[in-house]
Order: structure tokens, then sequence, then C-alpha cells
């Protein structure tokens, strides 16, 4: 049934208001992109949208399609069940992304290029531990917050939080890491962390991503 009234065109400018806002990474926003045309684009909250659909519709590996679509969900800016996919109505609910620099600025420190981490189909992608000796650092200790409390968090406390939150990097890692490396470099190497395919060492491949600048 197609959906046309008031209240339909309301929460679809909600939608586009908070998406505008979010600043997702490019592969998120893709996939919302494709969700948003194959539902509010046709009158309706949420359809049947297959894997293979997104994958054609944005140019992605089906693997990161599946990544991306786990990611979405976890962040409550999606609800899929199934092959059924829509946007979480609740906007006030969706998981904060927080970009501390303009998108298009981010991506000129980014390494040019296709991501190296990436790799099609089931290959796993390793990096052999460096070695390179991080100082030792202390810092504020870690503790799970609600996504409110996450959101208001900026900077350096909003990276530690989801890294240790959200991926499961080590507290004393990412204590290192920030001593060693500036935290745009860490910002950067988190940035291309997240579109990763099979990083079997989360850590390794951090370090490496960090050594290699």
């Amino acid at each position: 049934m197609v959906i046309r009234n008031k209240e339909f065109y309301e929460r679809q400018n909600k939608i586009v208001e908070k998406l505008a806002k979010s600043n997702l990474s490019g592969s998120d926003l893709k996939y919302c992109l494709v969700v948003f045309r194959k539902t509010f684009g046709f009158g309706k909250y949420e359809d049947r949208i297959s894997r293979s659909q997104i994958a054609e519709m944005t140019n992605m590996a089906e693997v990161s399609v599946s990544r991306t679509g786990k990611r979405l969900k976890k962040r409550r800016i999606l609800i899929k069940k199934g092959k059924i996919k829509g946007f979480n109505l609740n906007t006030n609910t969706w998981e904060k992304v927080t970009m501390l620099l303009p998108f298009q600025k981010v991506t000129k420190l980014l390494p040019k290029g296709n991501n190296q981490a990436e790799k099609k189909g089931n290959e796993a992608v390793t990096y052999k531990e460096t070695t390179k000796k991080l100082p030792k650092e202390g810092g504020e200790v870690l503790k799970k917050l609600g996504i409110r409390a996450v959101e208001k968090l900026e900077g350096k406390k909003w990276l530690r939080q989801v890294m240790w939150q959200r991926y499961g990097f080590k507290e004393e890692f990412i204590n290192r890491i920030f001593k060693a490396y500036s935290f745009m470099k860490c910002y950067n190497a988190y940035l291309v962390f997240e579109e990763a395919i099979n990083v079997k060492s989360k850590e390794a491949w951090i370090l490496a991503k960090l050594e290699r600048g």
C-alpha cells in the first residue's frame, strides 16, 4: 500500500535531515540511500531489499554490504527483519557518528588508492605484529556508556570510547597509540578500519596503518 499523506512526508523529511547531519562513512551513506530509494521513494516505510540488490546499486561487494547493514542496525539507524529493511523512524535513538572535520577535508588526509585492508571473497587480512614499542600511558578509566552519553563526547574522548566499547580494543592499547600518535592520525586510521573486512588482529592492523601514515 502506497502512503502519500502529510505524516509520511514529514517523516521522510526528518530522515533526510537526520542523514544530512550524521556524517556517515561512504559505505553507510550508500546503503542508506538505497534503502531510502526503495522505501520512501515508493511511498513505503519498509521494503524487501536483498543484499545483492544493494551491492548492484552501490557497486559494493556483498560481504561489505552485509557488514555495513549490521553496523547501521547496531547504530539503530535501520531496522532489519531478514530482507525487510527500513529506517528507524525514531531518529532520537540513532547513534551519533561524530566527525570533527568536514568529510571532504578528512578524506584528503587518508591514503590514496584502494583500501589495502579490503579483500573480496573469504580471504582474510592479517598484519604482522609491529616491532615498534609504544610508550605506556595512563588515562581516564573507560566504562560502558549509553548511546546518549556517547553522543555528548567529542574528539579524543569520543574516539577512545567507541574504539573500546564498540570494537573491543584494549584500553591500554588505546591509551598507548594516543600517546605515540596525533589524534588525527588515530582518527584517520579508525575511519579506514571501519571499512576494512576480515581483520583478524585489530590492534596489529591499526598499528600498521599508523606506521605507514
